[in-house]
């Protein structure tokens, strides 16, 4: 047994002697000696004195050290500043080609080998750094976006440092090649969905960063909806065979039903069958306004009426209720003429969302038709009574909206016509210039009399 373990014995050592030439080179103590030398310079960010041993070690061991490539990081960078100052550009070129070439060796080396910074991190971070090195150059742009996209795609379940960056980076990247007419419109939207599916899973295990993720999710989405990328033939291309497969999928049909509603496509066939398995999955306020819609076009107002009123009672966000409500009032008055109950709506979406005008229009003229109609009382003077309250209503609508102001005014110029003259008032002892009424029928507001004269 003991020639055995001799044997075995021998047979460890030169593996480990192996291994160690392989991480030190052949000189291993020139490889310590130069690291100690140039990691001591780099840490006082004193980089010229770095640059010729930290060059030794990158040359006889670069698989010692991983942080040979973080401290190289910033000594090439300060070459490369060096060389933009002294107007050199092809020392410039040269140096931002190994700036490149660092981040592919230290993937190779250590890129299977650290958890905290793995090979797609490794790349991701030289694909920002292509964004930012090689602009106006569209070879080298697509390389970082896929580069970037690689790394963003893995990121589901890994916490990398940057991962914020990572995904910024991959959409302005894509936004950019579009605006450039380099990227389609179909894989800028598909670039545009991995990202906020990354982010919409990050936000639901790092509660800490909710709120910023939040907040670049609704950037991405601005930036995305004013792309020009989308229009609503693009989107049912893209989704038109797609949405079968997601019928049971609630995250991507979310997904899908929000795109559309970004995009004012609410009408697409498309969107609505989106709408309906959404609805069947789990109802929403969403999905209950896209069946709505749905509804809406087909004629079916009655079916169109029980949606909205569902997604009013699901809708937490007030803004997007006031919009769901407005609508329901806009049906309840032109198709079903019940005026109290869209009145009754109309002031929940002013409140829901303050400072619009559009429903006290929409009250106004309500007003104005029952007027009109004769529905507020037996003699002519109670029924001109509504044309007092409609102008009040559009009155109320500029005071609190500037952008519906000239739509207010001209409405107030076309009813102030139908306004009684003061000779008809005068025979009118309850209803004198300047007194507080009660307007009759359903309205049941108080109004100041006035004449058109």
């Amino acid at each position: 047994m003991k020639p055995l373990k001799y044997f075995v014995s021998i047979a460890l050592f030169a593996t480990s002697v192996s291994l160690f030439a392989q991480k030190y080179g052949p000189d291993s103590a020139a490889c310590i000696r130069n690291y100690s030398l140039f990691s001591e310079f780099a840490k006082l960010k004193n980089y010229e004195p770095a640059i010729k041993p930290w060059e030794d070690v990158l040359k006889n061991c670069p698989a010692a050290y991983s942080s040979t490539y973080s401290y190289g990081v910033s000594i090439v960078k300060y070459q490369i500043a060096k060389a933009e100052k002294a107007k050199d550009e092809a020392k410039k070129k040269e140096l931002i080609e190994q700036l490149m070439k660092l981040y592919d060796m230290r993937a190779e080396y250590f890129g299977s080998v650290s958890r905290r910074y793995p090979a797609p991190y490794i790349l991701g971070m030289k694909g920002l750094e292509m964004m930012s090195y090689y602009q106006g150059d569209i070879a080298k742009q697509k390389e970082s976006k896929d580069l970037l996209k690689s790394t963003v795609r893995q990121l589901d379940g890994n916490t990398f440092d940057n991962y914020q960056g990572f995904i910024t980076g991959f959409m302005l990247s894509s936004y950019n090649l579009y605006k450039a007419n380099e990227l389609p419109a179909e894989e800028f939207i598909e670039n545009y969905e991995l990202a906020q599916t990354i982010i919409a899973q990050k936000i639901k295990t790092e509660l800490s960063d909710s709120a910023a993720l939040k907040e670049l999710s609704d950037n991405f989405s601005n930036v995305f909806a004013n792309s020009g990328a989308a229009d609503c033939t693009t989107l049912e291309k893209l989704f038109g065979q797609k949405v079968e497969a997601l019928k049971t999928d609630k995250d991507g049909l979310d997904k899908v039903v929000n795109l559309f509603e970004k995009l004012n496509c609410t009408e697409s066939p498309i969107y609505f069958k989106a709408a309906e398995y959404q609805y069947d999955i789990a109802p929403s306020s969403s999905s209950a306004f896209g069946l709505a819609k749905m509804y809406i076009s087909q004629k079916n107002n009655d079916r169109a009426i029980e949606y909205l009123k569902q997604a009013i009672d699901l809708e937490t966000v007030a803004e997007k209720r006031a919009s769901y409500e407005f609508q329901l009032a806009v049906i309840l008055y032109s198709d079903k003429k019940e005026y109290a109950q869209a009145r009754e709506f109309a002031l929940k979406a002013a409140k829901d969302k303050a400072g619009w005008g559009l429903p006290y229009i929409h009250i106004g003229i309500m007003y104005a038709l029952s007027a009109q109609e004769q529905k507020l009382g037996a003699k002519d003077i109670e029924n001109k009574a509504g044309y007092w309250a409609a102008v009040d209503k559009f009155q109320e609508a500029k005071r609190i909206d500037p952008s519906v102001a000239s739509e207010a005014d001209l409405k107030i110029k076309l009813y102030m016509n139908y306004f009684p003259l003061k000779e008809n008032i005068f025979f009118e002892p309850d209803y004198q210039v300047g007194k507080s009424v009660l307007v009759g029928g359903w309205i049941q507001e108080r109004t100041i009399v006035r004449s058109k004269d």
